[in-house]
């Protein structure tokens, strides 16, 4: 991809000017953004990660949401047989029969939640593990650091590098976690699919 105008214009500058011309561009670039949010409602930048903005918009409305509600819509699909053989024994407009709906409607709006924190506290690879040599499971942040080596030379000399762990050790990567977390989200999105037109109180 051919470099921009500015990009350009960097390239050539030294490292002070660069400086300088790095603050001022910076301020004409949130100006830009802030101005696109007064006259247009959103700014570019909404679209670079839409799916981080869209939860981060969503997640503290839904806490609220089931923080003030007033009621719920019907949720007979989400329960088991017990407690739907339980409800047809109460008189639909029974107390107890709207409390055990509301209960449902909670439940399904934890799950909704857990699903949109995912999102917004980044944790899609939280859960997956690395096994060394031992069988010892590992996070990420337990990995050893990587190393720089040389791979391919030209002229003799290093003309690319690669990253290994220490003493090229391997590692086995446990996903089984991850997965059953991933059906967890997915669960979630799919119920917020589902009741998006009962998200009002």
């Amino acid at each position: 991809m051919e470099d921009t105008f500015f990009e350009k214009i960097e390239d050539k500058m030294p490292s002070f000017y660069f400086t300088i011309w790095r603050f001022f561009s910076d301020r004409i670039y949130r100006l830009r953004m802030f101005l696109q949010r007064v006259f247009r409602g959103y700014a570019d930048e909404e679209i670079w990660s839409l799916y981080d903005y869209t939860a981060r918009y969503v997640l503290p409305k839904l806490k609220l949401l089931k923080e003030t509600k007033t009621g719920c819509p019907c949720v007979l699909d989400e329960m088991d047989e017990q407690t739907k053989e339980r409800l047809k024994k109460l008189s639909e407009t029974s107390d107890e029969n709207f409390e055990i709906q509301l209960a449902c409607w909670d439940e399904i709006l934890d799950k909704m939640i857990w699903s949109f924190t995912y999102i917004v506290e980044d944790r899609e690879c939280e859960w997956v593990r690395y096994i060394d040599k031992d069988g010892n499971k590992l996070t990420f942040d337990e990995l050893p650091s990587m190393i720089s080596v040389p791979r391919d030379y030209k002229d003799g000399k290093v003309f690319t590098y690669t990253m290994i762990y220490p003493n090229n050790e391997k590692f086995k990567t446990d996903v089984s976690e991850q997965v059953k977390m991933d059906k967890r989200y997915e669960e979630g999105m799919m119920l917020f699919g589902k009741y998006f037109r009962s998200l009002w109180d």
